[in-house]
């Protein structure tokens, strides 16, 4: 206590922050004002620790000042704990430009829509200003509204997520394709309060896949496309042809629909080989 008497408290503030703190404190003194102060404090061990420090000019009965009341709090956890956060959505920000990913947040609660710049630049948001769910919905196209708002709608009530495309509709006409997923995420307390979202333009994906569906229809050959479950997605006309099914009785079926039954166990086990190490 006999070291913290007087100005003795000063003599364990850090040197890089004793030329501001006694500004500080000083003009507040001759200004009977409020006062409040961070600044690095040393401890018995020789540690460093950042300090809050706040006061209140303090009066005795005739209304003559005697000092200041006031209180230390130790923040520097705190302070780490925001620096980590910082670095963490410096990553994720980084990351998300990287991948050409717009984010955006839904609060449940208010129907408030935060989006970084890149959304606004995708569904040609104005800068700065702030959105609605409403007018989020009104630059998805006609067609595809019900669908987005649905997923949305289900991922709240089921406190999940999505992942859909779907189209938008810009104000100078032009029509996008966007990737979208999202999942409810929660505060503090650990209530699911938000809906935390990515968009991604497809639109090249999405064409490329149409002209990738036109050439394999106008294929002489019988073709088809089988995903990495070994189950058909997309089937051309040689192949109802070939084999006698209409496409629809094809799509999402195994492959193996139409190997011969005799080789059909055995296929399984080479499609799983292949998927492992794919080659011809």
């Amino acid at each position: 206590m006999e070291q913290e008497l007087g100005k003795g408290w000063k003599e364990g503030v850090h040197p890089d922050d004793l030329a501001k703190i006694s500004q500080t404190h000083g003009d507040a003194v001759d200004a009977r004002e409020p006062l409040v102060m961070q600044y690095r404090l040393k401890s018995s061990d020789g540690e460093y620790r950042w300090i809050t420090d706040q006061g209140v000019p303090r009066y005795g009965p005739h209304g003559n000042f005697r000092g200041y009341v006031g209180a230390c709090v130790d923040i520097t956890d705190l302070l780490e704990q925001q620096r980590a956060l910082h670095e963490f959505e410096e990553r994720v920000a980084l990351a998300a430009e990287v991948a050409h990913l717009g984010v955006w947040e839904l609060n449940t609660k208010t129907n408030e829509v935060w989006v970084s710049d890149k959304v606004r630049e995708l569904y040609q948001f104005q800068p700065g200003t702030s959105i609605t769910y409403e007018e989020f919905q009104d630059r998805i196209h006609g067609e595809d509204r019900a669908l987005r708002d649905t997923a949305v709608q289900r991922a709240i009530k089921t406190q999940g997520g999505y992942e859909i495309e779907y189209r938008i509709l810009l104000p100078d006409g032009t029509v996008r394709w966007i990737g979208g997923r999202a999942r409810c995420v929660g505060d503090e307390e650990g209530t699911l309060t938000r809906l935390l979202g990515v968009s991604m333009d497809i639109t090249e994906r999405k064409e490329a896949q149409e002209l990738f569906k036109l050439a394999t229809e106008a294929s002489l050959s019988g073709t088809l496309l089988v995903n990495d479950q070994g189950r058909i997605v997309l089937v051309n006309a040689h192949i109802e042809e070939l084999f006698g099914y209409e496409r629809e009785e094809l799509i999402g079926k195994p492959v193996e629909v139409l190997v011969p039954e005799r080789f059909a166990a055995e296929h399984v086990a080479r499609r799983a080989e292949f998927l492992a190490a794919p080659k011809a």
